[in-house]
């Protein structure tokens, strides 16, 4: 069984050196931005999405933590976000620890948002998917999101 805790600073600087070091890259794969661009763009993007850190208003940062042995297995981000005129969550970014990968976690873990979802009253959640990245858009998939990689979608 997985948990959701709010994150605390000590894993939010090594969360978001991942994160945007994996977000750059895919931006790069993808052909969107130079290697040479991508650092100073990622931290322009944050320096703009998250002015206060880890307390930035609507922005809500989860460690996954599994029950049995209690240990953080990854992290979870996801913002309040509005889609076509809905309000909505956005999924920034899950990262599951490379030793904890293909156990479960990350599905898991999104089932335990959409409950989040459903008690802040939002139905729908979006998020955006490297196209290269074919395991995670699986999951996606398997979960009942919809769409092409750039933005899929799921009713709850």
């Amino acid at each position: 069984m997985l948990h959701l805790k709010p994150m605390e600073e000590i894993d939010y600087a090594p969360f978001m050196d991942l994160s945007l070091r994996d977000q750059a890259e895919g931006h790069v794969r993808e052909g969107r931005w130079t290697a040479e661009e991508a650092e100073a763009k990622m931290l322009k993007l944050q320096a703009q999405f998250l002015p206060q850190g880890l307390k930035t208003p609507g922005h809500f940062f989860f460690t996954l933590e599994s029950e049995t042995p209690k240990e953080k297995v990854g992290s979870l981000w996801f913002m309040l976000d509005e889609h076509e005129g809905e309000k909505a969550l956005f999924v920034m970014d899950i990262q599951i620890d490379p030793q904890h990968r293909r156990k479960g976690y990350g599905t898991e873990a999104f089932l335990l948002m959409e409950d989040k979802a459903r008690e802040m009253g939002i139905h729908l959640i979006t998020l955006h998917v490297f196209s290269d990245n074919t395991s995670a858009h699986a999951m996606y998939v398997k979960l009942g999101y919809n769409g092409p990689c750039d933005l899929m979608v799921k009713r709850i």
